[in-house]
């Protein structure tokens, strides 16, 4: 007869023994570690990644309206590089007092004269309104121009455009609606304007911009997303090179063979004999102990929850079936041992599972 006060006193050596402790926990700690290192590189990624790409976007919608007035000036001071307009810089003009106020224009063509309030400003806005005017009157103020200039300035900043479209608006004096790129098959990320130009204030300039990720890309600083790339590739290599080993050790541990039988390293189970048998001897189970190894065998990571296991063995109406289910796992365990296995079936205080490791 087994002494089971033995055996047990034998099984709790075991588990305090350092080379006995169960291989499997220490294992699953290395997988879970692992991980959740992968896990927290990629998402310390993904945060840095989604930060800058915020930044990136501002910075590019914060640039293209200064680029549109630069392209503008470009362009009105090119044309008008030949042309000659006087306006004196009246430091001592009394206008300078009403700066931002209205005051009221004539305006005389061969065919029309007309009234209106004009804004006061500074000489040089003045002169930029008046040569805008003039531009538009000698049909010579067109986006063409200032199109290929915005791309040009934008491409300076490393701003690419995937379409652009500029265009010309004007609805007082002379009509206009003129644009440059075609916007019908544009997908636009952004879009501004500058508005109340010309002596009439009716000449606004609108930009479309659509940009691609590898704008974006360019523009982003990548220095912390490399080294985070780099870490969460070294880190991924190596949990599939773990889970790889852990996936043949698995198939070499416990495996089912061809004719039913489990093979546990060099033990093999019979369930229908129910036989355990090494190279040496064999050593018959009792149904139940049969009945309880094919279960932690059966389940997945060989695992089994205490409350299957009472409530496979042991019906409601028994009386402690905890204490039932301790003492049938005891003699499985001392039947391991018996016929020279080193697997134990381990289960922690806190858990309501018992496992075959």
């Amino acid at each position: 007869m087994i002494n089971n006060k033995k055996s047990s006193s034998h099984l709790r050596h075991i588990l305090q023994t350092p080379d006995y402790r169960p291989i499997m926990k220490y294992k699953k700690h290395i997988t879970k570690t692992l991980t959740g290192l992968f896990a927290s590189i990629t998402i310390a990624e993904l945060i840095i990644f989604l930060i800058h790409y915020g930044d990136v976007k501002s910075y590019i919608h914060h640039e293209i309206r200064p680029l549109l007035e630069e392209a503008m000036r470009k362009d009105i001071s090119k044309k008008m590089e030949k042309e000659y307009f006087y306006f004196s810089e009246h430091e001592n003009d009394p206008r300078k007092q009403k700066m931002s106020k209205y005051e009221e224009k004539t305006y005389r063509s061969q065919d029309t004269t007309f009234t209106y309030q004009s804004k006061i400003v500074d000489w040089e806005t003045d002169l930029f309104r008046g040569n805008q005017c003039y531009l538009q009157v000698t049909n010579r103020l067109h986006p063409q121009e200032v199109k290929v200039i915005f791309d040009s300035l934008a491409a300076e900043k490393n701003i690419i455009a995937t379409k652009s479209a500029i265009g010309i608006i004007s609805t007082f004096y002379k009509e206009q609606n003129e644009w440059a790129g075609d916007t019908t098959s544009m997908s636009v990320d952004y879009r501004t304007s500058i508005d109340k130009l010309g002596d009439f204030e009716n000449i606004s300039y609108r930009v479309y911009f659509d940009y691609s990720f590898s704008t974006i890309w360019k523009l982003m600083p990548k220095m912390a997303l490399y080294i985070l790339l780099l870490l969460q590739v070294l880190c991924g290599i190596t949990l599939v090179g773990w889970l790889m080993k852990r996936a043949k050790e698995r198939r070499k541990e416990i495996i089912k063979l061809k004719n039913g039988n489990y093979k546990m390293d060099h033990i093999i189970m019979n369930p229908n004999t129910m036989r355990l048998k090494n190279e040496e001897k064999e050593l018959p189970l009792p149904p139940q102990q049969s009945q309880l190894l094919l279960l932690f065998l059966q389940s997945e990571d060989h695992k089994v929850s205490k409350k299957m296991i009472m409530d496979t063995f042991w019906a409601k109406n028994y009386s402690d079936p905890r204490s039932k289910m301790t003492t049938a796992i005891d003699r499985l365990r001392t039947s391991l041992t018996d016929i020279g296995s080193q697997r134990i079936i381990y289960t922690e205080k806190s858990s309501d599972y018992y496992e075959l490791v």
